[in-house]
């Protein structure tokens, strides 16, 4: 259509920004921008968005270069430790996040091979613990479904077990001792020229962003 931007955009973003930053609001963009082309690849590891060719990155707000342009997406995000009801009466609630290593724990595998920590606060004090148990995954709604299943207790993003948590078949546990952490954030190169079809992706999911806020 005359006057619309057109081009690609590529970009490059992990699972539970996709899932629920992403993901809901794509059709609707690309209704909005027929002559726009939009190439989504889920990656979690550490990627140079330049050299691999990618217009655009999503990750957490303190996980970007500094020559890198950065735009809030979202609220800040909210990680859940979670277990089943029939887990909790059997092994009993973890009172704390050292506690934690008397359970046993799903952990998640990162693309680069490191086990996703858990982070805690205590007061003023912050706590990482590497969870151990007999299963480890590399998907948040694999862990879910474990831990509906009994199987031992996970930490994910909230949305992830946010249905299970409300009809009951999953309980949050150390909610008083778990942060806010900081929100993802669109980021792309700040020497680099903003082609219209990246501007129009940049306003789009931004504003889409600040009504999740609301």
């Amino acid at each position: 259509m005359k006057g619309q931007p057109t081009g690609r955009v590529r970009v490059n973003a992990p699972a539970p920004a996709l899932d629920w930053l992403i993901v809901p609001h794509m059709v609707r963009f690309l209704e909005t921008y027929p002559g726009i082309t939009l190439e989504i690849i889920e990656d979690a590891k550490d990627v140079d968005i330049v050299a691999e060719g990618y217009d655009v990155g999503i990750r957490l707000g303190l996980e970007m270069a500094q020559d890198m342009v950065a735009i809030p997406l979202g609220p800040e995000q909210d990680y859940a430790v979670v277990g089943s009801p029939t887990f909790v009466d059997r092994y009993g609630i973890p009172r704390s996040p050292q506690h934690l290593r008397e359970f046993d724990c799903t952990r998640i595998r990162f693309p680069s091979g490191t086990i996703f920590a858990w982070r805690f606060r205590d007061g003023d004090q912050e706590i990482t613990f590497t969870p151990e148990g007999r299963l480890t995954v590399n998907n948040a709604r694999h862990a879910v479904a474990a831990a509906i299943g009994g199987t031992g207790l996970a930490r994910v993003a909230l949305p992830y077990a946010q249905e299970a948590l409300t009809d009951g078949r999953l309980v949050r546990l150390l909610s008083d001792f778990s942060p806010r952490l900081p929100a993802w954030h669109l980021y792309y190169p700040s020497r680099r020229h903003k082609p219209p079809a990246l501007e129009a992706f940049l306003d789009f999911f931004s504003k889409a962003g600040r009504e999740m806020e609301s």
